[in-house]
C-alpha cells in the first residue's frame, strides 16, 4: 500500500512537471499549471490545451543596479547607437544611481549639477534622463561631464547685517 502511494506520487510530480512545460511553452504561467497538474493531472493537461494560446511578449527593463552584475554595460563611443546627451536640457528629469545603490531622481539639470558639486557623484556612477534609451556612467558622456565639472553654485543673496553703521 504504501509503495502504491509513492508511485503514485512520482507520477503526479511527473505529469505536474510535463504540464509546467506546457503550460511554459503557450504562455501560460507554469507555477500556477504545475499546481493544477499535481491536483488534476490529465484533466489540467487537458484543460491547457482547450484553452487558447497565448502570445509571449518580450518586456523592455530597464535595469536598475543592485550590484555589479546587474549594471548595463557601458555604450561604446563608436557605436551608431550611442548617443551624447544635449547640452543642459532643462525639460528632462534626471535621476542617478548613489553609492548605496538606491536611484534619485527625479530632479532638474540644476538640481543635478548641484549633487555633483556636493560630491554625490562620481565618474562612474549611472545617470539617465527621461530623453536617453539606457542608463549610462558619467564618464562615457563627455560632453555632461565637462558641464558638471564646470558647474560652480550661484552665491547665496548679500544679507544686510543691521547692526553695522552705515558708512557715510
Amino acid at each position: 500500500m504504501e509503495l502504491y502511494l509513492v508511485f503514485l506520487l512520482l507520477v503526479s510530480l511527473l505529469f505536474a512537471l510535463l504540464i509546467q512545460q506546457a503550460a511554459k511553452l503557450r504562455g501560460r504561467s507554469p507555477r500556477l499549471w504545475f499546481v493544477l497538474g499535481i491536483c488534476f493531472g490529465l484533466l489540467a493537461l487537458v484543460a491547457l490545451y482547450l484553452l487558447p494560446q497565448k502570445s509571449i511578449k518580450e518586456e523592455k527593463v530597464i535595469p536598475v543596479a543592485v550590484n555589479n552584475q546587474a549594471m548595463p554595460e557601458e555604450p561604446k563611443e563608436n557605436d551608431p547607437s550611442f548617443i551624447e546627451t544635449p547640452k543642459n536640457n532643462d525639460a528632462s528629469y534626471w535621476y542617478f544611481i548613489n553609492q548605496d545603490k538606491k536611484t534619485i531622481g527625479p530632479m532638474s539639470f540644476e538640481h543635478l549639477c548641484q549633487e555633483y558639486f556636493e560630491g554625490k557623484l562620481q565618474q562612474r556612477t549611472y545617470i539617465w534622463a527621461d530623453h536617453m534609451t539606457d542608463w549610462e556612467r558619467l564618464e562615457s558622456m563627455s560632453r555632461l561631464s565637462a558641464e558638471l565639472a564646470d558647474y560652480r553654485p550661484s552665491p547665496p543673496p548679500a544679507q544686510e547685517d543691521p547692526e553695522q553703521p552705515m558708512n557715510g
